[in-house]
């Protein structure tokens, strides 16, 4: 019994010398932040923010899941007034009190900050936290999955894909442009409230530098 507790112990002490949460850095050139939203019911608008900052608590070699996601964090500062659709006129709009309202003291910036983290095999996470858009805050849960690491230039790297599906209107994105109605492939007539939908489909394509390689 003696030489198990021992063991165990040591083990422990094993765990604790290898593990180690690091701190990695949003690596923006390769990193995209993308959303796409209904328009006229029948199609879709996609577009990206080209302007962030953020950083990742992970450790790559705990294989220890529950130590691993207790330690794990996503931090994501994005300048509202990056916005990118490729089309400048809708992109002023976007920027425009009518959205985002970028010039506004405290709308400068769209925040998400983790508070916990689940995963059941230590590949794929389910990152719940609060998302802060036009200063309204709401709880959200991205779907995270690690695709692996790579070191390149004496750098090591680590890249997640995540994604998750919000209301504008829950963060006070509320313009539209009045009724319209379009006819779908069945040939049915469906109506909506507006041009622009109300679902945002957002897609983080995220690689992060370790901090202690920069």
């Amino acid at each position: 019994m003696k030489k198990i507790f021992i063991s165990l112990i040591l083990v422990s002490l094993s765990h604790m010398a290898f593990s180690k949460t690091e701190k990695w850095i949003i690596d923006r050139d390769h990193t995209k932040i993308g959303f796409e939203v209904p328009h006229l019911l029948i199609s879709s608008v996609e577009g990206q923010f080209n302007e962030f900052t953020g950083e990742v608590m992970y450790d790559i070699a705990n294989k220890d899941i529950k130590d691993l996601i207790k330690r794990m964090k996503f931090n994501v500062n994005i300048k509202a007034n990056s916005i990118d659709t490729g089309n400048e006129k809708r992109d002023t709009h976007l920027k425009s009190p009518d959205f985002f309202n970028v010039k506004k003291k405290g709308h400068e910036s769209i925040k998400f900050q983790s508070s916990s983290v689940t995963s059941v095999n230590g590949k794929r996470f389910r990152v719940n936290g609060n998302l802060t858009i036009n200063k309204v805050t709401k709880p959200v849960t991205i779907a995270f999955k690690y695709l692996g690491s790579a070191k390149a230039y004496g750098i090591l790297k680590v890249a997640f894909i995540g994604k998750v599906k919000i209301k504008r209107e829950d963060f006070g994105l509320n313009w539209n442009d009045g009724e319209v109605k379009a006819t779908n492939f069945a040939g049915k007539i469906a109506e909506a409230a507006g041009a622009v939908g109300n679902e945002v489909k957002i897609e983080i394509k995220l690689q992060a530098k370790r901090a202690s390689d920069l």
